[in-house]
């Protein structure tokens, strides 16, 4: 049974009367302040001890799994980036070779046309001459 702190106080007065006040406050300071059920042995520390180790274990052992599963991901990630990498590189060159394909038409598009200019050009100009020559 816990003693409350008036029953204490009435304690230490009777003893201070009996034993003098040294004396009664050495006694009362070896007294525990709380119930005897209340005190922690030496193996009940101990006991908490095993069961915070055991806690810290269970914690370690799930910290080292989301470490390997980061590291896991890290490696996905890491392929995954190469595969886009290589995607793009290869998207690029296929741009590229349109852009060449593209540039090598519109060269011959321009030859082309520019014939066409001088084929017209002379299908103008020689008759005109010869009318002027006719004129003249």
């Amino acid at each position: 049974m816990a003693i409350t702190h008036r029953q204490r106080m009435s304690l230490h007065t009777k003893l201070v009367d009996v034993m003098g006040q040294e004396d009664a406050e050495t006694l009362m300071e070896h007294l525990p302040a709380v119930a005897w059920d209340q005190v922690a042995t030496k193996d009940d520390v101990k006991a908490s001890e095993l069961r915070i180790l055991g806690e810290l274990a269970k914690t370690n052992a799930a910290l080292l799994k989301t470490n390997a599963a980061l590291a896991d991901t890290r490696v996905s990630f890491r392929e995954a980036l190469a595969e886009t990498n290589a995607g793009v590189a290869e998207f690029k060159g296929e741009v590229q070779l349109g852009f060449a394909r593209l540039e090598r038409r519109l060269a011959w598009y321009l030859v082309a046309v520019a014939a066409l200019l001088v084929g017209f050009g002379l299908a103008v100009w020689i008759p005109l001459v010869g009318a002027l020559a006719e004129i003249g």
